[in-house]
C-alpha cells in the first residue's frame, strides 16, 4: 500500500475519533445545564407559590413554609443541588 495513502487513512481515522470527542462534549455540557435550570426552576417555584407564604396568627405564632425554610432551598439550588 502506498505510504502516503496509509498516512492519510490514519489521519482520517484520528480526525473521526477527535470529532466524536468534540461532539459528545457539548451534549454532556448541555445536559448538565438543563439539569441545573430545572433545579433552580423548582426552587423559584417554591418561593413563587403563594400558599408557601401563608401565615397563621395563632397566639402570635407566625408560621409559613417560607419562614420555616430560612432559604435552605435557595442555597441548595444555587449550589446545583436538588432538594427532593
Amino acid at each position: 500500500m502506498d505510504k502516503k495513502i496509509q498516512v492519510i487513512r490514519e489521519d482520517v481515522q484520528q480526525a473521526k475519533s477527535e470529532a466524536k470527542k468534540y461532539i459528545q462534549f457539548p451534549v454532556a455540557e448541555v445536559s448538565y445545564l438543563l439539569q441545573q435550570i430545572e433545579i433552580k426552576d423548582k426552587a423559584l417555584g417554591f418561593y413563587a407559590d403563594l400558599k408557601n407564604w401563608e401565615q397563621y396568627y395563632g397566639s402570635l405564632d407566625i408560621d409559613s413554609a417560607i419562614l420555616n425554610d430560612y432559604g435552605i432551598i435557595a442555597r441548595a439550588a444555587l449550589k446545583g443541588e436538588d432538594t427532593e
